[in-house]
């Protein structure tokens, strides 16, 4: 999935697409808040998980997708803007 996604404190931004593996696949989650130009309190900021791992001994996914999306999503919304 891709649009807008707020969290309760900012606007922002994500990128969700799943990562075929051979064992488990994996969830590759992007989310961004630009912030503001020239505000130090409101910077941009960006928070990425990634479960899809690929090495000679293994080729899956760190856990299944559906507990990757809930850690994915209950750490989104606790992010906010400095002094909120």
């Amino acid at each position: 999935r891709k649009g807008e996604k707020n969290t309760p404190y900012l606007i922002g931004q994500e990128w969700i697409s799943v990562e075929k593996m051979k064992g488990k696949n994996g969830i590759s989650a992007l989310w961004e808040h630009t912030g503001t130009a020239r505000d130090n309190k409101d910077p941009l900021i960006g928070f990425e998980v990634d479960t899809a791992r690929s090495s000679p001994y293994t080729e899956s996914s760190s856990m299944e997708q559906f507990d990757a999306l809930k850690l994915y999503e209950s750490i989104l919304k606790t992010i906010r803007k400095f002094g909120e």
